[in-house]
């Protein structure tokens, strides 16, 4: 059995249902290939919070925190 093909494919840019006959001239909607970027990342952007957490509690990341709160610049009243 045959299948037919469909008549709509996602755009591998920005993820938007794109109708075979105008794919050449798709133009990808800024914000919405950020949206798909973004979505594509979310296991990265997820894990982020956890990874940076296990580093700040290792020996490097307590000293990289120390270090960046002594450095700072006081804050200048107005």
């Amino acid at each position: 059995m045959f299948l037919s093909e469909p008549q709509h494919m996602p755009c591998n840019d920005c993820g938007a249902s794109v109708a075979r006959t105008e794919r050449e001239q798709h133009m990808c909607d800024v914000d919405r290939r950020l949206d798909f970027e973004l979505f594509q990342l979310r296991g990265e952007v997820d894990a982020f919070d956890e990874e940076f957490g296990v580093y700040l509690e290792s020996p490097v990341g307590r000293f990289a925190a120390w270090y960046a709160t002594r450095s700072r610049r006081p804050l200048q009243e107005s």
